[in-house]
Parts: C-alpha cells; structure tokens; sequence
C-alpha cells in the first residue's frame, strides 16, 4: 500500500501529503517539529497547515504555550474524500479499501492528558481556581480541612464565585461524618446562591476513606492534601481516568452515604447539641 499515492488521489498535494503523515506519526506537534520531519521550510509550512485545517483533516490552533497542529482521526478522510466524490472517485475507492491501515499509523494526542503539582497556600489557591471552569456539575468529596489551610473565607468567597456562573449547574458532594463536618456543611447551604446548588451526603468516619478533598469537573481531577506544614495538590487532566472516578462517586452517593437527616437519626447525634457544640 502506498499511502502517499492514496493521499495525493483525493487532492492532497505532496507537501500536504507529508505534513499530514508527520501529524499522524507524532500527534500534537510545533511548526518546528514538522519542519524537522519532513524537512520542509518552517516559515512554508503555515498556509499548508491552513489548507489541512479547511479540508477538516487536522486541528491547527493556539494552546498556551505554543502553536500546535495535530491530525483528526483518519475517518475524516474518508468524510472529506466522499465530499468530493465526484472529483476523486477511484481515489475514494482506494481509501475506504486502505483506511484500517493508515488508521494502524494515528498516534492518539497525549496532549488530551495534563498533570500538574501544586504546593503551598499561593498555589493550592490557584489550582482551586481552576474549578471556575466547570461547566454543569461538580463531583466531591470532603474533609473539610482546606478552611484552616487555605483560608476560611477565601475558599467561601471562590465557591461562591463559581456558584454564580451561568455554566455552572451543581455541586454533590460525600463528606466525612464528624460532628465538626455535619455543622459545616449544614452552616454552607446558608451562604448566598447556594440553596438550590449544594447537595450533600455522609459517610461514617470509621469507614472513611476520605483523607483529602477530591473535585471531579470536566475531565479534571483536582486532589488536596493537607497532611505536613504546606498544602499540596496534583491537577489532572485525564477524560477517561474522570469518568472512571465519576462512576464511583455515583455508586457511593447513591448506595451508600446517608442524607443529613437520616444521618443524625441513624448514628442518634442530636441537632440541638450539634449546633450548640460550635
């Protein structure tokens, strides 16, 4: 199978047919680092980038850090190719039949992955920030000790920021069950925008697991810990590991913590003597 022959059959020029070769090889790549694989001109390869990108066979933006362009799936070939049919039919033809080969070169962008570590108050601050960007709903859970860490008031002031963003639908969170985390999380839902977005759960502090707080958005994973002097945290941006954190947060919300009353009533804490206590 010649691919460059396929290529070059449904329009694709050679240059084209080479830049989009290296993008299928290496993923997300820089300008430079097309221009030292296929050894064409770095400052020529910008309007074959832009012709790609017309004809939807690659994605070719800004990111924030650099300029990148990566290959979509080979699929859009084919949707490209049978587009123009009538211009590149036995070129169509020879795709479709070779489409599973080329597909064996597509190196999935690793660019959709993103770890970061964060330490320190300064930090942990501005990793929590990043959760101004959720859009629909928030997954947590709690140990409720970020208040004496990062800050009582700037944690209140930020939640609230993200509560009253159009994008933003919900929060659910599954807290452990102290007498201390009860008043806090019952005291929350009196703070402004937070009476229709705020759900909570709880499960028992002997069967806690909850040893830092957890925030599951988009396909991002922030953790905190708040073990030693400084507070540190890891950021991830991962769509599968998310969705595989978000399942199992739905399974211990649903099946197993207990509502705020049926809490109080099932472990005999007194409402009266909670409150009275803080």
């Amino acid at each position: 199978m010649n691919i460059t022959r396929i290529l070059e059959n449904i329009g694709l020029n050679p240059k084209e047919v080479k830049i989009y070769l290296a993008l299928l090889k290496f993923g997300s790549v820089s300008v430079n680092e097309i221009a030292k694989e296929t050894r064409i001109k770095r400052t020529t390869i910008y309007p074959f980038l832009d012709e790609l990108k017309a004809k939807g066979l690659i994605e070719w933006g800004v990111t924030k850090y650099n300029r990148k362009a990566k290959a979509k799936e080979p699929k859009q070939l084919l949707r490209y190719a049978r587009a123009c049919e009538r211009k590149y039919g036995r070129g169509v033809l020879k795709l479709e039949d070779n489409l599973k080969e080329i597909e064996k070169h597509y190196i999935q962008d690793l660019s959709d992955v993103e770890v970061k570590y964060y330490e320190g108050v300064a930090e942990c601050r501005d990793m929590l920030k990043e959760v101004l960007k959720v859009k629909g709903e928030i997954l947590s859970y709690s140990s409720w000790m970020k208040y004496p860490y990062i800050g009582e008031e700037w944690c209140k002031k930020i939640f609230q920021k993200i509560y009253n963003q159009k994008n933003f639908r919900r929060e659910r969170e599954i807290i452990s069950g102290t007498e201390h985390n009860l008043y806090h999380a019952k005291e929350y839902t009196k703070l402004p925008s937070y009476g229709q977005k705020y759900f909570f759960k709880f499960i028992p502090p002997k069967k806690e697991f909850i040893k830092v707080d957890i925030y599951l958005f988009n396909d991002i994973k922030i953790t905190l810990s708040f073990k030693g002097v400084k507070p540190n945290g890891i950021y991830v941006r991962n769509k599968d590991l998310v969705q595989s954190d978000k399942a199992i947060f739905e399974v211990l919300y649903n099946d197993v913590a207990l509502e705020f009353e049926d809490y109080l009533r099932e472990h005999k804490i007194d409402k009266r003597k909670l409150k009275h206590e803080h």
